[in-house]
């Protein structure tokens, strides 16, 4: 298939591009910066740091250094919490704006962040501490936002007609003509910004990949969609595979820059069998610009 190869063709191109790059450059992916803190939106972790002195009072280092480092946590912590509530889950919503709805997902937010890892402590000159917390937004804390009444599915195969089994959507071994190992969506220039269900759709307004094009297993393990920037090939490598199908991102929606518009003539073959597998298990990568 020609046009089947050209892309092939392209994605080889734009790995490639990304090789050298990626030699000198952290494998951390896309990170947004938020007032509080930080998402890493590769390996999908939000972090926050945290810093505090000891009261003068205290009557020994031992203990002000105790006390200093009790209160960095709790404020590390505090801005964890701001930083996730800043998440984006889906266009037009915030992880605020479900959590302000109370009941057990916000009480189980809170707790995932009260016990959020401790990943670098430091004393400083001044006899201040630092901490720095973490908390991933896969598995556990994104299986709440991504609740079971949520509509996952595959959708169906305009070759068979018939929707594809999650037992059936499993990275091929061996790619066969024609087949692809993944899909990556150039969404650098457009303003596009990252989301826990982010939605692609057509310039005719058709969604071609959101909650309902994907299985949820493989959505609350890789994340719906993995988002890096330039020198990320290793990271494009490991969702993507070796030969995916490379799209271009016509634009954003003006009011939800998380939905992503395709106008590419060749976006037709995420309608085929081998593209609907790779969405179905969530081997989709979106570069973005790394400043915005």
């Amino acid at each position: 298939m020609i046009l089947t190869s050209v892309r092939r063709g392209l994605a080889v191109c734009l790995f490639l591009l990304l090789v050298p790059l990626a030699a000198g450059a952290a494998e951390e992916g896309f990170v947004q910066q938020f007032e509080q803190g930080t998402v890493d939106w590769c390996d999908g972790v939000v972090r926050a740091e945290g810093t505090a002195i000891a009261p003068a009072s205290a009557v020994s280092l031992p203990r002000a250094r105790a006390l200093a480092l009790r209160a960095a946590v709790t404020e590390a912590r505090g801005r964890l919490l701001h930083t996730v509530r800043s998440v984006q889950v889906t266009p037009g919503i915030t992880a605020g704006d479900m959590l302000d709805a109370g009941g057990a997902l916000s009480e189980f937010v809170r707790g995932q962040v009260q016990n959020s890892r401790i990943d670098r402590q430091d004393f400083l000159a001044d006899g201040s501490a630092r901490v720095v917390v973490s908390i991933a937004l896969r598995d556990g804390l994104l299986g709440q936002f991504l609740a079971p009444a949520l509509p996952f599915k595959v959708a169906a195969s305009p070759v068979s007609g018939r929707s594809v089994p999650a037992s059936e959507v499993a990275e091929p071994q061996i790619l066969q003509d024609g087949e692809f190992s993944g899909v990556v969506i150039d969404a650098r220039g457009t303003g596009a910004l990252p989301a826990l269900m982010p939605v692609v759709v057509l310039s005719g307004g058709e969604t071609v990949y959101g909650v309902r094009q994907a299985v949820r297993r493989y959505a609350l393990e890789r994340g719906l969609a993995v988002y890096v920037t330039d020198g990320q090939a290793a990271a494009v490598a490991a969702v993507a595979g070796s030969a995916p199908l490379t799209l271009r991102a016509a634009a954003v929606q003006e009011s939800a820059p998380s939905v992503i518009v395709l106008d590419d003539p060749e976006a037709q073959l995420l309608y085929s069998p081998a593209a609907v597998k790779s969405l179905a298990a969530c081997r989709v990568v979106v570069l973005l610009d790394a400043v915005f």
